[in-house]
C-alpha cells in the first residue's frame, strides 16, 4: 500500500525560516567583519529563499492567525536587508558581490512572504526597489536565471504600482523614481545576460518617459546617466565597429545629466565630464569629426576651468582635439592653439616633451605651426630657474633640424636667427655639449647645401654657426680704438674663458703678446712665454674639434713656436717643456694632420734646435734619452711628410723642402727644379752630419739602441741622397756615396742594394741596353697592379699601354739567358683577357678591342697558346659584331633623325 506524501505547515516552514535565520545571523556577523576568512553562508541563504517563497504559496485565503508570522518574516526581511547595505559599503566588494545578492534574495523573499494580501502604494514602492537592486546584484554575480525570476516579480510589481490609487499625487515622486530605477534594473540585467536588444529597448523607455523624468531627484538622474555611460563606454572599448551604436547610448547619458538644469552638483559635473569625454573619442571613433571637435569645444573650456586642468586624463583631451584637427585639416592658428594648450598643461618632463616633438614631426609642411611651437616651448623653459631641468636644448636642437629641412632658405634662416636672438636675451645657459650639437647640426645643414652647390645658402649656415667671428672682429677694433689699453684685453681673456670661447680667447692671447715689446726685460719674456705656452697648449685642444680648420690652427702653432725659438737665450728654463711640446706635437700630426707634412717638418726642426741649444747649454753631457730624441727629430725633419705647398713649386732661392714633400712635387709638376734638389741634398748631408755626430758624442761606452737607430737614419738618408743626386744626374756624387756605403758598418750591403735597384730602373729608362728583362717585367706587374686597383680611365689606359710594351720586350729578349720569366707572362695573359670582358660588361668597347689584342699577342708566347688564342678570338669576334651593330643601329638612328 502506497503511503501519503505528507506537506510541511505554514508553521513549520516558518520554524524552519527561523531556525535557519538563527544559525545564519552570527555567519554573517563574522563574515562583514573578515570576508575572506570565513566560510560562505550562500547555501543557507538560499534555502531560506526557497522557504519563504514556499511559505508565500501556503499563505492561507484567510489571513487571521498568520499575520504574526507574517509581520515577523517582513521584520528579518528588513534586518538581513539592512545587513547588505552593510557588507556593500565594507570596501570588499568584489570579494562579496556573490554574498550581495544572495543576502538580499533572501532578504526579498522574506519580506515578500510577509506582504499584505492588499498591500497599499509604500509597501510597493518599497518591494519594487528591493526587486530591482535585488535582480541587479544577481545579474552582477552571474546569477542570471534567478535575476529573471526576481525581476519578474517586480513586473507585477510594477504594474499594480501603474494601477495603484494616489489621487492626491502624495508618491508621484516616488512611483516616477522606482518606476525608473526598475527599468534600469531591467536595462542592465539584459546588457550582463548579453542580449543588447533589450538593453537597448529599456534604455529607450527610461529616455522617452519625459513625465517620470521631470520628476527625478539629480542623484537619480545623474545614477542613471553614469549607467548610460558605463554601457556606452563599454561598447566603445570592446570594438571600434560598435562606435556608433556606443554613440547613441552617451547621447542619452548626456541628455539625462542636461535635464539637470540649475540642480547640478559636484558629482553631476564631473559625470558631465566624463560623459563628454567619451563622447568626444566616440565621435571620433566613428569618423564624426566635426561632432568630436563640437564636443571638444564645449568641454575643454569647462576642463581648463577647474583645479584638475593638468591630469593626465584631461590631457588626453586635448591631444584628442589636435587629431581631430589635423583629421580636418583645420586652418594653421587652429593647431597651434591646440598644441599651446598641450604645452601649457604638460607635466615639464623629458617624455612629454619628446612627445610634443614628435607630433611635431609629424607636421613637415606646417612651417609656421612648428616654427611657433618651438618659440612657445623655449619661453616657457626660460621661465625655470637656475638649477631646475628646463629642457630648453629640445627645444633648440629640434628647431635646428626643421629648419634644416625647410625648403625656404630664407625662411629658416629667419627662424633661427629669432630664437637665437630670443636666447641671447635671456638666462638659459646651455652648457659646452648643447652648444656643440647645435654648431654641428648647422654646419652639417650648410654641407649638405655645399654639396648641392648653393653657395650662398651654405654661406649663411657657416655665419651663421661661427658666432667668434663677430667677438674676433671686435678685439681687432678695440686694438685700434685710441683710448687702448691693454687691461680690456685681460677683461676680454676672462671672459672668453667664462664663456668657454676658444678661438675668441687664442686671438685675445694673441693680441696680448702682440702688446709686449720684446727687450732684455726678464719680466716681459716670463710673460710673453706664458702667452706662448697658454696658446700652444690651446691650439692642441682645439684640435682634437672634428669641425676646427687644422691648417690654420696648426700654423699659428708653428708661428708661435718659431717665435719662442728667436727668444731662446733668454727661456732656457722653458727648452725642455717647449722641445717635448714641440716634438709630440709633431708625432701626433704624423698620423692625424691630412695635408699638413710641411709644417709637422718644420715643428720636428724646431724641437731639433731647442734640443741642440739645451744640450749645448747644459754643462753635463746629454743623456741617451736627448740624444735618442735629437737623432730622430733630425732624421724626420728632413724625411718630411705630406704634400709640399704651391709656394713651394715656384722658389728658386732659400728653400727648405723634405725629402717626401720633393717626391710629391716632382710627381705633381712632372718637372724637375734643380735648385730645389740640390738644397734638399745640402740639408739631407748636414743632417747626416749631425746624427753621426750625435751617436759619437756616447763616448766609450755607447748605447746599443742609439747606435743602431742612428746607422739606419743614415743608411736611409744616403738613399735619399743617392735619390736626389740620379735626379739631377750628378754620377759622380753617386759614386762617392757608394764608396762612402762600402766604408759603413752592417748596413751597407742592404743600402748598396737599395741604390742599385733605384739606379738599375733609372738608368734603364735612359738606356734599354741595360735593361733586366726579370727586373723589368716585376716593375711593370707592380706597376700596372698599382694603376689597375686606382680603377680610373687614365689608369687604365696608361696600364693596357705598358702590357702592349711587354709584349715588344718579350718579342726582342727571347733567349733562354735573359727570357721574360713564364709567370709574369701568364699574369699578362690573364690581365688582358679579364680586363678585356670587364671593359665589354661596362661597355668600354674601344677600351675592351686593346685589351683582347694585348691576350692574343700574349697567347703567341705561352704554352698552349693557340688553344686560348682561338678561344678569345672567338670572343673578340663576338665584340666587333656587337661593336658593328652598335655602330650601324646609332648611324640609323642619326639619319631618322
Amino acid at each position: 500500500m502506497q503511503r501519503k506524501k505528507v506537506f510541511p505547515s505554514p508553521q513549520d516552514t516558518y520554524n524552519s525560516i527561523m531556525e535557519l535565520l538563527s544559525k545564519i545571523k552570527p555567519h554573517i556577523e563574522s563574515f562583514i567583519k573578515d570576508p575572506k576568512g570565513h566560510p560562505s553562508v550562500a547555501p543557507d541563504l538560499d534555502r531560506v529563499a526557497k522557504l519563504a517563497e514556499t511559505f508565500m504559496e501556503q499563505r492561507p485565503k484567510s489571513a487571521k492567525g498568520f499575520q504574526e508570522m507574517s509581520d515577523s518574516l517582513d521584520q528579518e526581511g528588513v534586518n538581513l536587508w539592512n545587513i547588505s547595505g552593510v557588507i556593500t559599503s565594507s570596501g570588499e566588494l568584489q570579494t562579496a558581490q556573490p554574498q550581495i545578492g544572495t543576502v538580499r534574495l533572501a532578504a526579498f523573499r522574506l519580506v515578500q512572504a510577509g506582504l499584505e494580501a492588499k498591500p497599499g502604494v509604500s509597501a510597493l514602492l518599497n518591494l519594487l526597489r528591493m526587486a530591482s537592486k535585488t535582480g541587479v546584484a544577481l545579474s552582477e554575480a552571474g546569477n542570471n536565471a534567478v535575476a529573471g525570476s526576481v525581476l519578474t516579480s517586480a513586473a507585477k510589481y510594477e504594474e499594480m504600482l501603474r494601477n495603484a490609487e494616489d489621487p492626491e499625487g502624495t508618491h508621484r515622486h516616488d512611483i516616477a523614481s522606482s518606476t525608473i530605477v526598475y527599468l534600469s534594473s531591467r536595462m542592465e540585467a539584459a546588457w550582463n545576460e548579453g542580449n543588447v536588444t533589450v538593453a537597448e529597448i529599456m534604455s529607450k523607455k527610461i529616455a522617452e518617459n519625459e513625465q517620470h523624468l521631470a520628476l527625478l531627484t539629480p542623484q537619480v538622474r545623474e545614477y542613471l546617466a553614469v549607467k548610460f555611460h558605463a554601457i556606452g563606454r563599454s561598447m566603445l572599448k570592446e570594438s571600434k565597429a560598435q562606435a556608433a551604436d556606443a554613440v547613441g547610448w552617451l547621447q542619452r547619458a548626456l541628455a539625462l545629466v542636461d535635464k539637470a538644469n540649475d540642480e547640478t552638483t559636484g558629482s553631476l559635473a564631473k559625470s558631465k565630464i566624463s560623459i563628454l569625454r567619451t563622447l568626444a573619442l566616440a565621435y571620433f571613433t566613428s569618423e564624426s569629426y566635426d561632432r568630436a571637435e563640437a564636443v571638444l569645444d564645449e568641454l575643454i573650456p569647462i576642463v581648463d576651468s577647474g583645479q584638475a586642468k593638468e591630469s593626465q586624463e584631461y590631457q588626453q583631451l586635448r591631444w584628442l582635439r589636435l587629431a581631430v584637427y589635423k583629421r580636418r585639416k583645420a586652418r594653421e592658428s587652429a593647431l597651434t592653439e591646440a598644441l599651446k594648450s598641450i604645452v601649457d598643461h604638460m607635466p615639464w618632463t623629458e617624455s612629454n616633451i619628446s612627445e610634443v616633438l614628435q607630433e611635431l614631426g609629424t607636421l613637415s609642411q606646417q612651417h609656421a605651426v612648428i616654427m611657433g611651437i618651438h618659440h612657445y616651448g623655449l619661453k616657457r623653459a626660460m621661465r625655470f630657474k637656475a638649477g631646475e631641468t628646463s629642457y630648453a636644448d629640445r627645444f633648440l636642437l629640434s628647431l635646428i633640424f626643421h629648419c634644416s629641412k625647410d625648403d625656404n632658405h630664407a625662411r629658416a634662416m629667419k627662424s633661427l636667427e629669432d630664437v637665437f636672438s630670443l636666447l641671447s636675451e635671456s638666462d638659459v645657459e646651455l652648457g659646452n655639449v648643447v652648444i656643440t650639437a647645435c654648431m654641428t647640426l648647422i654646419w652639417r645643414f650648410g654641407g649638405k647645401l655645399h654639396q648641392g652647390k648653393k653657395w650662398a645658402a651654405a654661406a649663411d649656415c657657416c655665419l651663421l654657426a661661427s658666432a667668434h667671428y663677430p667677438a674676433i672682429r671686435s678685439i681687432n677694433e678695440m686694438q685700434k680704438a685710441p683710448d687702448f689699453d691693454r687691461k680690456m684685453l685681460l677683461l676680454a681673456t676672462q671672459v672668453a674663458h667664462r664663456s668657454e670661447m676658444r678661438l675668441v680667447l687664442l686671438s685675445v692671447l694673441n693680441h696680448l703678446l702682440k702688446t709686449l715689446k720684446f727687450g732684455s726685460s726678464g719680466e716681459i719674456v716670463v710673460e710673453a712665454m706664458t702667452l706662448l705656452r697658454c696658446m700652444i697648449k690651446l691650439i692642441l685642444g682645439l684640435l682634437v674639434d672634428p669641425t676646427a680648420n687644422r691648417t690654420a690652427l696648426i700654423n699659428t702653432m708653428v708661428e708661435h713656436f718659431r717665435t719662442e725659438q728667436k727668444a731662446v737665450s733668454l727661456i732656457m728654463k722653458d727648452l725642455s717643456w717647449l722641445w717635448r711640446r714641440a716634438y709630440n706635437s709633431a708625432v701626433q700630426g704624423c698620423s692625424e694632420w691630412e695635408g699638413c707634412g710641411d709644417q709637422i717638418s718644420e715643428l720636428f726642426e724646431i724641437a731639433k734646435i731647442l734640443l741642440e741649444t739645451q744640450c749645448q747649454a747644459s754643462p753635463l753631457v746629454p743623456d741617451d734619452e736627448s740624444r735618442m730624441y735629437l737623432i730622430s727629430a733630425t732624421f724626420a725633419a728632413v724625411s718630411g711628410k705630406g704634400q709640399i705647398s704651391y709656394c713651394m713649386l715656384h722658389t728658386d732661392n732659400g728653400i727648405d723642402v723634405p725629402v717626401l714633400s720633393t717626391r710629391e712635387m716632382i710627381t705633381a709638376t712632372g718637372t724637375l727644379n734643380p735648385q730645389i734638389l740640390r738644397t734638399m741634398n745640402a740639408d739631407i748631408r748636414k743632417a747626416k752630419a749631425d746624427i753621426e755626430h750625435a751617436v759619437q758624442q756616447e763616448g766609450p761606452l755607447r748605447n746599443a739602441d742609439i747606435t743602431s737607430r742612428g746607422e739606419t737614419y743614415v743608411h736611409v738618408l744616403r738613399i735619399f741622397e743617392a735619390e736626389m743626386c740620379v735626379q739631377l744626374r750628378e754620377w759622380d756624387e753617386v759614386s762617392d756615396i757608394v764608396k762612402e756605403v762600402v766604408k759603413t758598418g752592417p748596413l751597407c750591403v742592404g743600402t748598396y742594394e737599395a741604390i742599385a735597384d733605384m739606379l738599375a730602373i733609372l738608368v734603364a729608362s735612359l738606356d734599354q741596353n741595360t735593361l733586366s728583362v726579370e727586373r723589368f717585367s716585376r716593375w711593370l706587374r707592380a706597376i700596372c697592379t698599382t694603376l689597375l686597383a686606382r680603377d680610373t680611365p687614365e689608369g687604365r689606359l696608361k696600364a693596357v699601354g705598358f702590357c702592349e710594351q711587354a709584349i715588344g720586350v718579350i718579342e726582342e729578349h727571347d733567349s733562354p739567358q735573359d727570357s721574360y720569366p713564364m709567370d709574369e707572362r701568364h699574369w699578362l695573359l690573364g690581365t688582358a683577357f679579364n680586363m678585356a670582358i670587364e671593359c665589354v660588361h661596362g661597355s668600354r668597347l674601344d677600351e675592351a678591342k686593346r685589351w683582347f689584342e694585348a691576350a692574343l699577342g700574349t697567347c703567341r708566347f705561352v704554352p698552349g697558346g693557340k688553344e686560348q688564342a682561338a678561344k678569345i678570338s672567338e670572343s673578340y669576334t663576338n665584340l666587333l659584331s656587337r661593336f658593328e651593330k652598335a655602330k650601324e643601329t646609332h648611324l640609323g638612328a642619326a639619319m631618322v633623325f
